[in-house]
């Protein structure tokens, strides 16, 4: 017997066109990135490999540059630069680069971009296989290949050899461990707590899990995380942390006041020209500073006439503060009208450190890899608990306008008005999902037995106080 033939419907049309051209895109890219990674040396990564090999000797990779000769060889402390080098990375991802760093730097270079790709690659087959409606799938699909794999703040992050890929694939498990076994587990504070230590600013995530009811995971956090630190002390010691801080505190200055500099500063910690690549050569940023101080406050001082940089910090602290305080509080009345999923739990935490994060003092567009985890646990309950238009419409038009595709606005602002697009649109979401009602569980008396090929078994949604089925809803032939 011949089954009939299925006509696509609409929609299915229009995902298999708009797939067919991310995944276009998308090998486009891969090759690009591939070209990028043959033929230059990655600045960055560049930067971590010759402070990687600065603190596995004793010394000090934030005032201490170590000249590195092309073929690898260490100079002596006496013909290294005592200066400040703008190292800005904690000591715990240096470490991270020891284990690699004495190998031939072309070898290093490839090893750490096949990372990077494959851990982009990994997150969105984790977000993918952890949202069960289609629609949501799709759209999470298409959006990740499009604005994301296809996106220039990819490429550049693939051919600077930067590591926040890295911390993307540590909080997409981690979510994924967490929506598995809730608050009893503890696989998903190792992962928050890994992911805190490389970048302290992500250690945030244990305010609004602690808040929303996720406190053993929220305290493993930063136990793991203040543990992780504490066991790089025999290795770095006390004094690299005490730079770092110093380091961090000096940009944050400069960033503040054009005319300071700090004496003696110099450029980047360089390893010369590395085996196997002719010179340095870099693709174009294309976009200034996306944080608060760097993107915003300078024309706010510009035209307000603010000198002081004391008060152009405290600004933005309030800022902070305001912002934390107006989060809480609606958290707040959101415990008093019930507990929310893990899903949106884990979404609106990761949407707080996302939203959070632009208050650091220096901030580049390469890390808006990052937004991919919040996106990607958001897009289930926006079909499944409702649309809300304006957060989803500031989302769509920060990736739309941050894509570059739009001539009426110059390259620097498309990124800031990407980060500021994304930004609004996830703390809406986070905000409307706090505040909205969870749906009630409706009986009906006289309905008839589902039939068996349609019924689906009732449980209970993982950290939520009502009752669904978890039969997908309709959505239309595939």
């Amino acid at each position: 017997m011949t089954r009939p033939c299925r006509i696509p419907t609409a929609s299915g049309l229009i995902y298999r066109l708009s797939l067919s051209v991310a995944v276009t895109l998308a090998a486009v890219s891969l090759a690009v990135s591939i070209r990028d990674a043959y033929r230059r040396s990655g600045v960055d990564v560049n930067i971590k490999v010759a402070a990687a090999k600065t603190i596995s000797r004793g010394w000090d990779p934030y005032w201490n540059v170590v000249a590195i000769s092309s073929d690898g060889t260490v100079l002596t402390p006496e013909h290294a630069d005592r200066t400040y080098p703008r190292l800005t990375v904690p000591p715990t991802v240096l470490l991270v680069y020891v284990p690699l760093a004495e190998l031939p730097y072309k070898v290093q270079r490839r090893l750490w971009f096949a990372a990077e790709w494959a851990s982009l690659a990994g997150s969105i087959v984790i977000l993918l296989r952890r949202t069960r409606h289609v629609q949501a799938r799709r759209l999470l699909l298409v959006t990740a290949l499009l604005f994301f794999v296809s996106s220039y703040f990819w490429r550049l992050h693939a051919e600077r050899g930067q590591y926040y890929v890295f911390l993307l694939l540590l909080l997409c498990s981690g979510a994924a461990r967490f929506l598995s076994s809730g608050d009893r587990g503890w696989s998903a504070a190792i992962l928050f707590g890994i992911a805190a230590a490389l970048r302290p600013s992500l250690a945030l995530i244990a305010l609004p899990l602690f808040v929303l009811g996720a406190r053993r995971t929220a305290i493993m956090t930063c136990a793991v995380a203040a543990a992780l630190v504490l066991a790089t002390l025999p290795i770095t010691g006390f004094q690299a942390w005490v730079s770092y801080v110093q380091s961090v505190s000096i940009m944050e200055r400069h960033v503040f006041d054009y005319y300071f500099t700090a004496e003696p500063i110099g450029m980047p910690i360089y390893t010369g020209f590395p085996g196997g690549y002719a010179d340095m050569a870099e693709i174009a940023g294309k976009g200034d500073n996306t944080s608060l101080l760097g993107a915003f406050l300078p024309h706010v001082r510009a035209a307000l006439g603010w000198p002081s940089q004391t008060l152009s910090n405290a600004v933005v602290r309030m800022g902070a503060v305001c912002f934390v305080s107006a989060c809480g509080m609606a958290w707040w009345r959101s415990r008093r009208r019930g507990r929310v999923s893990r899903r949106v739990l884990m979404a609106v935490s990761l949407a707080f450190c996302s939203a959070l994060d632009i208050f650091v003092p220096i901030r580049l567009h390469y890390v808006d890899v990052l937004y991919l985890a919040p996106l990607g646990l958001f897009a289930e309950p926006v079909f499944r608990l409702g649309r809300p238009l304006f957060p989803a419409a500031l989302v769509a038009l920060g990736l739309v306008v941050g894509s570059g595709g739009t001539s009426f606005v110059s390259e620097p602002h498309t990124v800031q008005l990407r980060t500021a697009g994304i930004v609004a649109g996830l703390t809406c979401l986070a905000v409307w999902f706090c505040l909205a009602r969870a749906p009630r569980a409706t009986r009906h008396p006289r309905q008839k037995p589902a039939d068996c090929n349609q019924s689906g078994s009732q449980e209970q949604d993982a950290g939520t106080s009502t009752v669904r089925s978890t039969a997908e809803p309709s959505t239309g032939p595939v």
